[in-house]
């Protein structure tokens, strides 16, 4: 017989299993401190401005407007919210990229922007309130970005057909 089940004969049943409790207590204490410290390791604020959270901020606000701007029944005047928060993107971008001329993500705001513009000018919306939101040199640079762009940004409108290819 080994000394763990030796151990096992002689302590009562319930004593064990507050070892164990104990144990795993311990344990997910430790996980929990370890997941905690990665996390605020890299969790990207609101305020952060190093290029890699900025970026990445970006990026998900690009994507919320994209999502709008692919809506079947578009609805002129939507995203105040996120426009704001991706003009605040560009310029924190702007200060942390020298080259952010040359960022896919940068370029990515000024090809979704454009799109917002495009389709708002179409239907005739006046983007005053939306313009303001923007440094004029980022609202500048939208307006003449050139859709064939070698940038993955835009939009299309998603319908039940689109969705079977």
């Amino acid at each position: 017989m080994t000394v763990k089940q030796t151990i096992k004969r002689i302590i009562p049943i319930f004593v064990l299993k507050v070892l164990r409790k104990g144990k795993k207590r311990i344990a997910d204490r430790r996980a929990n401190y370890l997941q905690t410290k990665r996390f605020k390791r890299w969790f990207s604020r609101d305020d952060s401005t190093d290029k890699a959270r900025v970026e990445t901020r970006l990026a998900f606000d690009i994507h919320r407007l994209e999502k709008g701007l692919s809506h079947v029944d578009f609805r002129d005047g939507f995203g105040k919210g996120v426009l704001s928060e991706i003009s605040k993107r560009m310029v924190l971008l702007e200060k942390a990229d020298p080259r952010f001329m040359e960022n896919p993500l940068y370029l990515q705001g000024l090809a979704v922007l454009h799109e917002y513009q495009s389709r708002h000018k179409k239907d005739g919306y006046d983007l005053s309130e939306v313009e303001s939101l923007f440094p004029v040199r980022i609202w500048n640079a939208a307006f003449e970005y050139q859709p064939g762009a070698p940038v993955n940004a835009g939009s299309f409108v998603m319908n039940a057909l689109s969705k079977k290819r």
